[in-house]
């Protein structure tokens, strides 16, 4: 596998998603993102739906997404790492 930079468009929002080639085909197995926010400034993580149609699980609360939804905030310096259902 190796780790790839998903580009957001606000600074404070750093997102990284691990992926796995076979052969010609990638899959994404993981995205982590992190707040580097140093005033008490949460950050909303929006559109997984586009990497993930089905649906995705944050591991750190061990909660399940549905595709339409948005996951919510990130408060400063927190991170989050979700897998695809």
């Amino acid at each position: 596998g190796y780790l790839k930079f998903v580009p957001i468009s606000n600074p404070n929002l750093l997102c990284y998603s691990k992926q796995q080639a076979k052969g010609k085909e990638i899959s994404l197995r993981s995205l982590s993102c992190f707040n580097l926010s140093n005033s008490s400034q949460s950050l909303v993580i929006k559109d997984l739906k586009k990497f993930w149609p089905k649906g995705f699980k944050d591991i750190i609360e061990n909660r399940d997404y549905s595709a339409t939804n948005k996951v919510g905030t990130l408060l400063p310096h927190q991170a989050m790492i979700f897998i695809p259902n």
